[in-house]
């Protein structure tokens, strides 16, 4: 996984769930850098998250055109097998 420059600052929920801070995006490429990159990864590729909109929504947000191939969200699934639990995600 690679890094990119958000150019904001990292805080709060993404720096408490994925651990990423401003130190570590400091010097990192900006997004136009390795765009390429990331759609050629993408392309043709199946979406697989937990609370897959919030991922989605950072890609769009770059990359407004993309589209996945099929999208497959594990809260979903999660909440359907198992209705009964208090949090899942």
């Amino acid at each position: 996984m690679e890094l990119t420059d958000r150019a904001a600052v990292v805080s709060g929920l993404p720096r408490r769930i994925h651990g990423i801070s401003n130190e570590m995006v400091a010097n990192a490429p900006a997004f136009a850098q390795v765009e390429k990159e990331v759609r050629d990864a993408l392309a043709g590729c199946v979406i697989v998250a937990h609370n897959v909109g919030v991922d989605l929504g950072a890609l769009k947000r770059k990359m407004p055109d993309f589209e996945p191939a099929e999208v497959l969200d594990t809260l979903k699934l999660a909440r359907r097998l198992l209705p009964d639990e208090a949090t899942i995600g």
